[in-house]
């Protein structure tokens, strides 16, 4: 674990201690939704995901975030399992700040990832920004992602995203998607995405770049706030549809 890393761990700690002469410990949010995604041009490339949260109250304006999910690989033996949490500070009732740290173990190594994100809820429209940096075996990457949602009525929401993961300046990985879910029920939703998985890298002044295209469809069950939890999951491993 690098030394920013255990600080940003740290101050986490020390925020939760902060917010303890307060203490109305409450769960105010959380998802748990299931999910399968694939290459358009080979199925086998494909991934099941199983990604929860949960979201503790502390005070009116603080609260913590927690994610667990566990991927699945059409193609490998082994899966990957995540875990993230999540400071948050709630600015107002419409916006929200946070730093996170996260750790991904994928076969017998670990990766670990830690940033800060934003939420902001204009009327109809949700947005979510985030930007992070991971570091393993001498490889360091720098992450960061943006997207967008709009509620059309109280059941249908149509969105994009962006998210991109640059490795020393030499390689990067990147999603672009559009996406939409409906409330078929009271906390369960479906949702669809469709989008393009690109791979850039940039030897000796020549750059090459390839990309294919995915579809994912998968089920939610959301609790407590309507939004369920504040931010999404975060890490890498969430940017390989199906590879």
């Amino acid at each position: 674990m690098t030394k920013t890393s255990t600080f940003l761990i740290t101050t986490i700690g020390a925020a939760t201690l902060a917010a303890a002469p307060a203490l109305a410990v409450e769960i105010t949010g959380g998802d748990v939704s299931l999910s399968y995604s694939a290459f358009t041009e080979d199925t086998d490339l494909s991934r099941v995901a199983i990604e929860g949260s949960v979201e503790v109250g502390f005070t009116r304006a603080f609260s913590m975030q927690f994610d667990l999910a566990r991927y699945e690989f059409g193609f490998a033996d082994d899966g990957v399992t995540t875990g993230t949490v999540h400071a948050i500070f709630h600015v107002s009732d419409v916006t929200s700040v946070g730093a996170f740290y996260g750790r991904e173990d994928i076969d017998g190594t670990s990766l670990d990832l830690y940033g800060a994100e934003v939420g902001h809820e204009m009327g109809a429209l949700d947005l979510e920004a985030y930007i992070g940096h991971g570091e393993e075996a001498g490889v360091s990457g720098t992450a960061f992602g943006l997207a967008a949602d709009y509620n059309i009525n109280d059941r249908f929401a149509i969105g994009v995203a962006y998210d991109r993961v640059d490795f020393d300046g030499d390689f990067n990985i990147h999603k672009t998607a559009l996406r939409a879910s409906y409330a078929a029920a009271d906390r369960f939703s479906v949702f669809g995405e469709v989008g393009s998985f690109g791979m850039g890298a940039d030897y000796y002044g020549v750059t090459l770049d390839a990309s294919t295209n995915y579809v994912g469809f998968g089920v939610e069950y959301a609790f407590g706030a309507k939004r369920g939890a504040t931010f999404g999951e975060r890490g890498l491993t969430r940017m390989l549809p199906g590879l």
